[in-house]
């Protein structure tokens, strides 16, 4: 019996300690929860943050990415004016012709100046052979 008897005593005993070691698992898996449950709020302010601020980010590029395709339309727009213009524009074999063509003007009018020298010096010996017999 005696060992019935230990066993009986220590059996309350280890009971009563299973109870208590009980009793602190459940504590601390408690206080975990707690923890972990914090934890997981901690993770949702951080992914609703981040989701804000990929939000923002998003937005500053689609507006970035408007503003861009407006400036490369803008730019589409004042090179077609550009091209348009430079169409417009004489090409270097026109230029070195209209200067050939004012050279040749030039020389006609020299001509014409010289020949006009001419026209002018007989006109002014008509005028005063005139002047000179409506005197007597």
């Amino acid at each position: 019996m005696d060992v019935l008897d230990l066993v009986l005593r220590a059996g309350g005993l280890i009971v009563s300690l299973v109870a208590i070691g009980v009793s602190i698992a459940v504590y601390r898996a408690g206080a975990r929860r707690k923890e972990l449950d914090a934890l997981k709020e901690d993770i949702k302010d951080v992914a609703d943050e981040t989701g804000k601020a990929v939000g923002a980010v998003a937005h500053d590029l689609a507006e970035h990415k408007d503003a861009g395709q407006n400036s490369r339309a803008e730019l589409r727009e004042r090179l077609v004016m550009v091209e348009q213009h430079l169409a417009q524009m004489p090409d270097r074999d026109l230029v070195h012709k209209l200067a050939l063509d004012v050279t040749e003007i030039r020389g006609a009018i020299n001509t014409q100046g010289e020949a006009l020298k001419g026209v002018a010096a007989t006109s002014r010996r008509v005028e005063e052979f005139l002047l000179q017999r409506g005197g007597k």
